[in-house]
């Protein structure tokens, strides 16, 4: 029979990712696997551009059923996502195809229909598909995919049963690539909420039809499985995020998540493993994305308990300053944190307050940060110990924002807090500030009594001779609207004979005041005193004492004659009297505690005889102290990341000093671990960093010792050199050459290449000569050792297996030949866990 056809272009531009179809495309397939949806998982849907087809095709169909045939097959309806996709082998009745076999789950349909053959062919390869969709109001988008090979356009169309209508409605085809959009669906529902779909195939030829939606992509399903939920600290778990599937594409990947504090970079690893060395609940996630970009979230909880017994360590938070306005710059420090049984592993740092630990310094128990936006922030501080349990404290910053018409504020300093040698006081204003920048007079009131004697003019720095006696002075600053701020410091100028001290001094509760020192004071000089039986009053120790309003940098020193009694120094913060913050216990004659005070207190210094000194007196002394507030670090870094080994460059010319003292050093410390690399006098310098993200921190050091710092972070990519499998001497990588640097590779537990614990490499020896090897990582991961072996593999000729950063081993390779190395994870490291490392080999120093 012939069928006439009245066809005409149908126009989409519906794009699906990794979806399309053609002549020769590969086509994306579906799932096989039984669908379950639970709505309860958080969905993240793309969204789809839908366009509608035109013109509609006027055509008759001969063979296709009628709507009439079709109320037979009705069944009830549903609204669940997997009614929205048929199989091709999925046909509304058994039967309901002509010139099409099911093949598994696609339709094979095989049309032999040309009108100009000779004699013309009649054969319309059809099937109709029934989908239940009861409250469905989703696009009325339909999308079909065909294995490898899709129908030619004018040989391929989609018909709609309209109950509206009682007619078929007849479409062209989508092509690769395209969705049928026919907007609202409601005309061409039947009675029970049925819509029905044929697919017409004319021409010549065989299509696999796999898959036919309707709707746009139906998201996946995300499951998470752990191996243990719970336990002790460290906790060692496996997740499987297998069971996660998509019923209508695939999981094109996953993102892991093992505390709840954000996920990381998507990767196609199903399962994969976390180690928890802190205690405490952690909420640990998937997301799994699929081909055409729908997200789902699937999430357990892991709960990490402290090994019995353990004690939790005790976590203290100070900062430098606590108010001020933006930017405020603040020193966090946490030297006052402490673990009754161990040791502290780890501090972690929350400046934001916002629950996400931004920074790990590791074991440096400071943090420095710039706030640049006015607001309350709750700074929190966690520290881990060496059983892994957790403690946090926390310290509110107030950040206040300033403006035009905002009043100045006074800071006022002198070089002395007390002094013997003459009156002459030098003061110094430069810390004072102002909003907009227009501080135009400094005037200085001698003697506090509300008498400016000295208009100073915009000069911050002025000088004044004091007779004997304690002394206040007052600077008030105006700016240039005619606002006004004072500030005051107290000095002592002491022409006294005799000794400075004053007994009884015998304890913290008689202890001698040092006045203003560290408290706008900077320094104490020519104070002095006696120890020692038939001395001043016969008693052995000394007790003075001072407050500090900020966080500062101290540096007291005692003279003396070691000959005549051995002398020693201790400083205390007032919360303890029985345990000192630092000390000087030398044998010779002088002690000397440089000592950076974290916050506002009250501190007490004790001068005494040594307990078993032969020698005990008399003995006079000499005290003398410096202080100086902290200098700020300010900086450039470039480039902030790269490929590694990365050279960045810093620039710190632009730190400076509140109070104008001079910056004399710079330093850094690459991995925030507390050790500093000195770089000198000169703001400028570089460092190179090899693979990994460092949170380094820069320090600037002024005269008088007081130390600014400020955190970088600095990610060094790592494009990997070493290639598995090489767990064995003779798979080895091939090492370049004798004198080479920047090899990168990986070892260890769910590493990024093979997860293996041993690397092997091959050494090519064509000259003779001794060679350096250096193998750089971090032990605190993971302890890394490496051994050398002569050509025949297995002959040990060198080895370096320290508990530090890198292993070295020099040889002296007298015969040339292929020689072999191993890099490997010590057997009972802990923790053991993946990570990047280096190897070179240099010509031996």
């Amino acid at each position: 029979m012939r069928i006439a056809l009245i066809s005409a272009a149908c126009t989409t531009a519906l794009l699906l990712a990794g979806c399309g179809g053609g002549a020769t495309d590969d086509q994306v397939l579906f799932k096989r696997e039984k669908f379950e949806f639970n709505e309860e998982q958080p969905v993240l849907e793309y969204g789809i551009e839908h366009v509608t087809p035109s013109p509609v095709i006027e055509m008759p169909m001969d063979g296709v059923p009628s709507l009439d045939e079709l109320a037979g097959l009705e069944r009830n309806a549903s609204d669940l996502p997997e009614d929205r996709l048929h199989y091709g082998a999925e046909l509304a009745a058994p039967g309901m195809s002509s010139f099409a076999t099911v093949d598994g789950d696609y339709l094979l349909m095989t049309p032999d229909w040309v009108r100009d053959a000779t004699p013309p062919t009649s054969d319309l390869a059809w099937a109709v598909y029934s989908f239940p969709l009861s409250g469905y109001n989703a696009p009325g988008t339909l999308q079909l995919w065909w294995d490898t090979v899709l129908p030619p356009a004018g040989d391929y169309f989609i018909g709609l049963a309209d109950f509206g209508s009682g007619r078929w409605r007849w479409f062209n085809g989508p092509q690769s690539g395209q969705a049928l959009d026919f907007g609202a669906l409601s005309g061409y529902y039947s009675g029970t909420d049925n819509l029905y779909v044929a697919v017409v195939l004319t021409g010549q030829g065989s299509y696999s039809l796999g898959q036919l939606r309707i709707g746009d992509n139906i998201a996946p399903t995300a499951v998470i499985q752990a191996d243990q939920t719970s336990g002790t600290v460290p906790l060692t778990v496996n997740f499987d995020a297998s069971g996660s599937m998509d019923i209508d594409g695939d999981i094109a990947s996953y993102e892991w998540d093992f505390t709840g504090d954000g996920f990381g970079a998507a990767g196609s690893d199903q399962s994969t493993q976390h180690v928890y060395s802190q205690t405490g609940n952690f909420l640990a996630r998937v997301q799994v994305t699929d081909n055409e970009g729908s997200q789902r979230i699937a999430e357990t909880v892991i709960s990490v308990t402290a090994i019995g017994g353990n004690q939790a360590p005790n976590a203290v938070i100070s900062a430098d300053v606590t108010s001020g306005n933006a930017p405020l710059s603040v020193a966090f420090l946490a030297t006052g944190s402490s673990d009754p049984d161990g040791s502290i592993t780890k501090y972690e740092w929350d400046v934001d307050g916002d629950g996400s630990f931004e920074t790990d310094t590791g074991t440096t128990p400071a943090h420095a940060f710039l706030y640049t936006d006015a607001g309350s922030y709750n700074a929190t501080l966690r520290v881990t110990d060496d059983q892994g349990s957790t403690d946090t404290d926390s310290v509110l910053i107030e950040v206040s924002s300033v403006g035009a018409g905002s009043p100045p504020e006074a800071k006022l300093t002198a070089d002395y807090a007390y002094r013997t040698a003459d009156g002459q006081f030098n003061f110094n204003a430069t810390g004072s500030s102002d909003p907009d920048d227009d501080i135009v007079k400094y005037e200085f009131d001698w003697d506090s009594d509300g008498n400016y004697e000295l208009d100073n003019g915009a000069n911050p720095l002025a000088a004044h001779t004091y007779p004997q006696g304690t002394h206040d002075s007052t600077v008030r600053v105006t700016d240039g609207g005619g606002r006004t701020d004072t500030a005051s410091v107290s000095v002592i100028y002491d022409a006294s004979i005799g000794y400075s001290e004053t007994e009884a001094n015998d304890d913290s509760g008689t202890a001698d005041d040092l006045g203003s020192y560290a408290a706008g004071g900077n320094q104490v000089a020519g104070w002095t005193g006696n120890l020692g039986a038939g001395g001043y009053d016969g008693s052995e120790e000394d007790w003075l004492v001072f407050t500090a309003p900020q966080a500062t940098q101290v540096q007291l020193r005692l003279d003396f004659l070691d000959s005549e009694a051995d002398i020693d120094l201790r400083l205390f913060h007032e919360s303890d009297l029985a345990n000192h913050v630092a000390q000087s216990t030398g044998t010779g004659d002088s002690e000397t505690i440089n000592y950076s005070i974290p916050a506002a207190g009250t501190y007490y210094i004790r001068i005494y005889i040594y307990d078993s000194a032969g020698d005990r007196g008399p003995a006079d002394y000499a005290f003398s102290a410096t202080a100086s507030t902290a200098p700020v670090c300010q900086f450039t870094a470039d480039p902030l990341s790269g490929e590694a080994p990365l050279v960045v460059s810093f620039d710190l010319s632009s730190s400076f000093h509140p109070e104008g003292h001079a910056i004399v050093g710079y330093a850094i410390d690459p991995s925030g671990t507390g050790s500093f690399v000195d770089k000198g006098a000169s703001p400028l310098f570089q460092h190179t960093f090899t693979g990994g993200t460092y949170n380094a921190v820069l320090r600037v050091e002024d005269e008088f010792g007081a130390f600014g710092t400020a955190p970088v972070q600095i990610t060094a990519n790592v494009t990997y050199d070493e290639t598995e499998d090489n767990d064995t001497f003779d798979t080895g990588n091939i090492l370049p050459s004798l004198d080479f640097t920047g090899w990168f590779g990986n070892i260890g537990p769910d590493g990024p290449l093979d997860g293996d614990e041993e690397d092997w490499y091959r050494i090519t020896v064509s000259s003779t000569g001794s060679r350096t090897i250096n193998f750089y990582f971090t032990d605190a991961l993971s302890d890394l050792d490496m051994k050398l072996y002569d050509t025949d593999g297995t002959t040990e000729i060198g080895t370096s297996t320290s508990t530090t950063d890198n292993e070295t081993i020099t040889y002296d390779f007298t015969q040339t030949g292929t020689y072999y190395l191993k890099t490997y994870v010590y057997v009972n490291s802990s923790p053991k866990l993946e990570q990047d490392y280096m190897l070179e080999i240099i010509p031996t120093p």
